[in-house]
């Protein structure tokens, strides 16, 4: 089992099938086309009322990979208004080059999502600090420390009770030598467990 996944369902094991019913537990998979070659992304919520915990990956073939563990609180939590803020702690790295932790990160998360009937629109802004990294080499050849910027623009259609498919804009810029950010396209499901 990749280790991504391993993590989400260990992570969805812990909190136990006790939990379950109190807590409402997601897991999400994207297919993203970034400009040099595809990328994937894997990840897991739980949420108990308002409080929630993540897991989530991605990576990009040819690229660079992250994965984060986040905590954070929903204000809202409805289908119609959805705003959220949570801390997080990672890692990023090159990939298929340089399969280990890399650059640890710490940092913070901010959504806003609203919802008209089946249709939903979510915006998330991620900004976290990274250790130098020579492992890191997404569009160059040796990222500083300094900040991981992204911007997530989503737009997600109930199919059913408890699954959604969705499109997604996400906008990343982990090396700052510039003032490009790096656009990668996605479509993807979210299923209620």
């Amino acid at each position: 089992m990749h280790r991504p996944a391993f993590l989400i369902a260990t992570l969805l094991l812990l909190l136990g099938p006790g939990q379950a019913s109190a807590a409402d537990a997601t897991i999400e998979a994207s297919a993203q086309a970034y400009p040099w070659g595809p990328g994937t992304g894997l990840g897991g919520r739980l949420q108990a009322d308002h409080p929630f915990v993540s897991l989530e990956t991605r990576g990009a073939w040819g690229g660079s990979w992250s994965t984060r563990v986040t905590g954070g609180v929903d204000l809202f939590s409805s289908d119609k208004l959805d705003l959220s803020a949570g801390a997080f702690l990672g890692g990023a790295s090159s990939w298929p080059e340089d399969l280990h932790w890399g650059a640890p990160m710490l940092g913070y998360e901010l959504g806003l999502g609203l919802g008209v009937g089946a249709v939903k629109a979510r915006y998330r802004h991620v900004h976290g600090q990274r250790a130098r990294a020579d492992a890191l080499t997404w569009a160059c050849e040796d990222c500083p420390a300094g900040p991981w910027l992204e911007e997530q623009f989503r737009l997600s259609v109930d199919v059913g009770e408890r699954v959604s498919v969705f499109g997604e804009l996400l906008l990343q810029d982990p090396c700052r030598y510039d003032t490009d950010s790096y656009r990668a396209y996605g479509l993807g499901a979210v299923v209620g467990l």
